[in-house]
């Protein structure tokens, strides 16, 4: 079931994906033995879908949810921490709360490179993330940090022309437009 929830996200089908999550949750509870990381993750799935449903409380409130049930789980779930914690940034951002949202994503960074490689794509994703809400934030110098950053590590793993690099570099031709007109409006 989440497996496919997963496929209805992707193709932001979100109440087909909602539906999946929520048969895979109860099903999980339901089992003799319950694995807690499966109920976590269906958990997850649900935040996910109520996120692209801009059902924001209901996300913020699963994500919430799996974050704990994740943080009980012990260090070996450190992965799903970090997805929890990214979800956790998102929603946050997407409610308006980007002091939030930047301290949550750093938290999911600093778990996420201890688990995966340094070019890692969702490692990436992260910190692309991190430099949107700093540009929310107004912190322009530390977003081309972040895109600069984001861009390096998909020039190693994703080949030219692949849409995330793509959007990363006019990432950073964005914020070189932001500040040659704050530059502009400071020298009129």
């Amino acid at each position: 079931m989440s497996q496919l929830g997963n496929v209805h996200q992707n193709r932001r089908e979100y109440d087909l994906a909602l539906a999946c999550h929520s048969r895979a949750f109860h099903k999980r509870k339901k089992m003799h033995h319950i694995d807690q990381t499966l109920v976590a993750n269906s958990l997850t799935g649900m935040a996910n879908a109520y996120w692209g449903q801009r059902k924001l409380k209901e996300a913020l409130k699963h994500a919430e949810q799996a974050l704990t049930l994740n943080e009980s789980i012990g260090s070996e779930n450190e992965m799903h921490i970090a997805a929890n914690l990214a979800t956790l940034a998102n929603i946050h951002q997407n409610s308006g709360n980007t002091d939030k949202a930047l301290e949550v994503a750093r938290r999911a960074i600093t778990l996420l490179e201890r688990c995966v490689p340094p070019d890692s794509p969702a490692l990436a994703t992260l910190i692309n993330n991190i430099g949107t809400m700093q540009v929310a934030k107004g912190l322009f110098a530390d977003a081309r940090h972040s895109f600069s950053k984001a861009l390096e590590i998909c020039e190693k793993s994703l080949p030219e022309g692949h849409p995330k690099r793509v959007s990363m570099a006019n990432n950073i031709q964005r914020i070189t437009e932001i500040e040659q007109n704050n530059a502009n409006e400071s020298d009129a």
